[in-house]
């Protein structure tokens, strides 16, 4: 992903989710890390990485990392979303109609609260 013209991968490892990822067995239950705490985590972390740049947040989903193996399955995180004011640039469709795409950027909420923010990449 692209974020104010520097390359970023966004990458969560097997054993960074069995290691943080609680698990939540039970949707009747409220997981182990509210969806407001969450994004607290996200919001502060974007403001310090870029306190420079006028973003929003698009959206937050929860996924569930599941296994055949019963003991580590179940273990579920957040991401969330936000995209760029400052960085958008226009497309033009074969028919000549334009449309504006902005740049995304994503971050993993453990819920045991690690956040998994993306690193700079060279490639």
């Amino acid at each position: 992903m692209w974020w104010c013209g520097v390359k970023y991968s966004f990458n969560l490892s097997t054993s960074e989710i069995q290691s943080h990822a609680l698990p939540w067995k039970s949707v009747d239950t409220p997981p182990p890390l509210s969806q407001m705490e969450a994004i607290k985590l996200a919001v502060n972390r974007m403001n310090k990485e870029f306190p420079d740049v006028k973003w929003y947040m698009q959206s937050v989903n929860l996924f569930c990392h599941a296994t055949a193996d019963e003991e580590k399955s179940n273990r579920w995180f957040y991401t969330v979303s936000f995209a760029n004011n400052n960085k958008s640039q226009k497309v033009k469709q074969e028919d000549g109609t334009e449309f504006g795409v902005t740049e995304s950027f994503n971050i993993g909420i453990l819920f045991d609260g690690t956040i998994v923010f993306p690193t700079k990449s060279d490639d």
